[in-house]
């Protein structure tokens, strides 16, 4: 029997009235997705594991709590699967809106409210200790930042793609998707990632930048951290392997 069909026995245990069970058209890599449609409406299952589902959960309700709409995460152990559920978010992507032809004084709103979104986010305090999927690099910068007294991490999202982006019908942000990417992270690393998918989508990310204001908090700022995270990507890539790399983690810090 496929990995599919075994998904989808799985999800009817879950969904019993269900009409319809079908991939996304747009679905991550990381885990196996599915649409469910019942009597109730759409919903979303998602394979995930004990960590990340756990992860995902708490961020959920985090999230709710600041007024944000996300995921409403619910987590089923079945045969020794963890299944996320959650009712499906309606509305057009980000993703959607842009490649249609958005107006650029309504892609420059979209940004200033996501900037205002992750000063909400940097609020909520973080004392779990989920194992969450972080990257290597990240995780060097983190090391670094350290060793030079940065102490500021706090949660962001750090995959702010168009994609996990849904707006209402005046093109303002709804809703956000992709709660793996939710953790304590340097806010550097999610400005150059949503830069870097403002770029792709034809956007002068100059103007990015007058929707940022420094926390005094900060003890570099943000140009510094910026090129230290880029110096790490270019030594991850092209001169470090990562046995070198793990070594550089295991540095005792105080």
């Amino acid at each position: 029997m496929s990995n599919k069909n075994k998904h989808i026995l799985t999800i009817k245990q879950i969904y019993k009235d269900a009409s319809a069970i079908y991939r996304p058209e747009i679905r991550g890599i990381a885990h196996d997705v599915y649409v469910v449609e019942t009597t109730n409406g759409k919903n979303i299952c998602r394979f995930t594991n004990k960590h990340t589902s756990a992860h995902n959960v708490w961020v959920s309700r985090q999230l709710q709590n600041i007024g944000l709409i996300v995921p409403d995460v619910s987590v089923h152990k079945l045969d020794g699967q963890y299944i996320e559920t959650y009712p499906f978010i309606e509305g057009k992507t980000f993703h959607e809106r842009l490649i249609a032809g958005m107006p650029e004084e309504k892609r420059d709103a979209v940004y200033k409210q996501l900037f205002d979104i992750s000063h909400k986010l940097s609020q909520i305090p973080y004392n779990h200790k989920f194992k969450t999927p972080i990257h290597l690099a990240s995780k060097c910068q983190t090391v670094l930042f350290k060793l030079l007294g940065v102490k500021n991490k706090k949660i962001y999202h750090t995959d702010l793609h168009a994609k996990n982006i849904i707006l209402d019908d005046k093109d303002n942000v709804y809703a956000l998707l992709d709660l793996d990417a939710v953790y304590p992270e340097f806010f550097s690393l999610t400005l150059i990632h949503l830069m870097r998918d403002a770029e792709q989508y034809g956007y002068d990310i100059n103007k990015i930048k007058k929707f940022y204001t420094p926390s005094p908090q900060d003890h570099l700022d943000l140009e510094q951290q910026i090129k230290i995270y880029y110096f790490l990507q270019r030594m991850f890539r092209f001169f470090v392997n990562e046995r070198m790399y793990k070594q550089l983690l295991k540095i005792p810090l105080k």
